[in-house]
């Protein structure tokens, strides 16, 4: 089961997203951390200047998505860029 936190205030952090749903949270100066062990999700946050990393499997497995798209016209890596989506969860 996924962690589910609510309307926490992140400042200059480094924020590891994997298995965490993120509800009415506000972003400002952060860096998301994805390794793609675990899905997560993002409902009724607010963001401001954000940074991302994807490390281990979740680089490779990102381009893959965006691959994809350019090559059937899918949207497979739409939810990445909704910021009131949840992935996996």
């Amino acid at each position: 089961m996924a962690e589910v936190v609510t309307g926490k205030t992140y400042s200059n952090d480094v924020v590891l997203v994997d298995g965490t749903y993120f509800k009415q949270c506000i972003f400002e100066d952060c860096t998301f951390v994805f390794h793609g062990s675990a899905g997560f999700g993002f409902k009724e946050c607010s963001f401001g200047t954000l940074g991302h990393e994807f490390l281990d499997g979740a680089h490779a497995m990102f381009l893959y998505m965006i691959f994809f798209d350019l090559a059937t016209g899918s949207r497979m890596s739409q939810p990445f860029s909704d910021r009131n989506c949840s992935l996996g969860l």
